[in-house]
C-alpha cells in the first residue's frame, strides 16, 4: 500500500473513533437529563404537599391566627405566573407543580378568609 492510502485509512479510523466517542457522550448526557427530570418532577410534586401542615393547622384548629394573608396572596400570584409560563411553553413539569401550588394556595386562602 502506498503511504497516502495508509494515511487516509488511519484518518478514517480516527474519525470513526471520534464519532463513537461523541455518540457515547451524547447518550450519557441524555441519560443525565432524563435522571435530572425525574428528580425534579419528584421534588416538584412533593413541594406543594409541604403546605399540608399549614392547611391542617387552619382547618383542624379552626383558626387562621399566625397565617399571613399577604404571603399566601403573593404566593398565589407567583404560582399563577409560573403556571402561565409553563402553559405558554407547554412545559408539563412547570404546569403540574404550579397547578398543585395554585390548588393549595386557594385552599389556604379560603381557610384564612373563612376563619379570620
Amino acid at each position: 500500500m502506498r503511504k497516502e492510502e495508509i494515511g487516509k485509512r488511519e484518518d478514517l479510523e480516527l474519525a470513526e473513533q471520534a464519532d463513537k466517542a461523541i455518540a457515547a457522550n451524547l447518550a450519557r448526557e441524555r441519560q443525565f437529563q432524563r435522571d435530572l427530570s425525574v428528580f425534579v418532577y419528584i421534588f416538584g410534586i412533593i413541594g406543594p404537599f409541604l403546605a399540608l401542615a399549614q392547611t391542617w393547622k387552619i382547618f383542624s384548629l379552626g383558626t387562621a391566627a399566625g397565617t399571613s394573608l399577604i404571603y399566601w396572596i403573593a404566593y398565589l400570584i407567583v404560582a399563577v405566573m409560573w403556571f402561565g409560563y409553563g402553559l405558554y411553553y407547554k412545559n408539563k413539569a412547570i404546569m403540574v407543580v404550579y397547578g398543585l401550588w395554585i390548588i393549595f394556595d386557594v385552599v389556604i386562602l379560603s381557610g384564612i378568609f373563612y376563619y379570620s
